[in-house]
C-alpha cells in the first residue's frame, strides 16, 4: 500500500527534525519524547510512522545519504569535461561531509549495536557512490582523457582514498581541509608526484 502524500509529507518533517535533535545530542541522548515534542505531536503518534527510535535513526543516515548522493549529482552535472567533474565529486564529497553530522557520529557502541541495519543502509550509499565516480571514469576513458585499464579498481582506489580522509576533515579540528587542500589531493591523483 503506498503511503498518502500527508503521512510522506508527515515522516519527512519528523525525519528532518530527528537529525537536528541527533546531530546536537547523539543518538543515546536524544527520546522519542524529544522527537514528539520537535513535531508537535504525542510521543504514542510516533510510534505511527516509526516503530522505535533506531528504526527513526536509520531513517535519517538513508535521508542523508541520499542528500549527499543528489548534491554530488547536482555538482558533477553543472560540468562537461571528465576532470572537473571528478574534482567536483572530491571538494562536493568532502565539503557535504562536514554537514551530515549523523552519518558519522555513531558511537561505536551504537554503531554494533545497529550494525545489521546500518550495513544495508552503508551498502546502498556505496554502490550509488560507486556508480559516480565509475561513470566519471568510464566518460574519461571514452574521452581519451583518463588512462584508466581498470575501472573498478580506480573507483575503489578513489573512494577508499576519500574515506581515508573523512576522520581528518570530521573529527580533527587541528587539520581542517579546505577547497586548496582537495585541489593539491587531486593533482596527486591526476598526476601523481613525479616531476613532469
Amino acid at each position: 500500500m503506498v503511503e498518502s502524500e500527508t503521512k510522506q509529507q508527515r515522516r519527512l518533517q519528523i525525519i528532518e527534525e530527528a537529525r537536528k535533535l541527533f546531530a546536537r545530542y547523539g543518538l543515546k541522548k536524544t527520546s522519542m519524547d524529544d522527537i514528539a515534542e520537535a513535531v508537535s505531536l504525542v510521543k504514542t503518534s510516533l510510534y505511527y510512522y516509526f516503530n522505535n527510535k533506531e528504526e527513526l535513526f536509520l531513517a535519517v543516515i538513508r535521508y542523508e545519504g541520499q542528500m549527499l548522493i543528489n548534491r554530488l549529482k547536482q555538482e558533477i552535472d553543472r560540468y562537461e569535461s571528465p576532470q572537473r567533474k571528478l574534482r567536483a565529486y572530491v571538494i562536493s564529497k568532502m565539503e557535504y561531509l562536514k554537514e551530515l553530522v549523523n552519518l558519522h557520529r555513531l558511537t561505536k557502541a551504537a554503531a554494533q549495536e545497529l550494525l545489521p541495519l546500518i550495513e544495508e543502509e552503508r551498502q546502498q550509499f556505496f554502490a550509488a557512490e560507486k556508480k559516480l565516480v565509475s561513470d566519471i571514469l568510464e566518460e574519461g576513458s571514452r574521452k581519451n582523457v583518463f588512462k584508466v585499464i581498470d575501472p573498478e579498481l580506480i573507483t575503489m582506489i578513489i573512494i577508499n582514498c576519500l574515506r581515508g580522509l573523512e576522520p581528518t576533515i570530521l573529527l580533527y579540528q587541528e587539520r581542517q581541509l579546505n577547497k586548496s587542500d582537495y585541489n593539491a589531493m587531486l593533482d596527486v591523483l591526476f598526476y601523481g608526484v613525479l616531476k613532469a
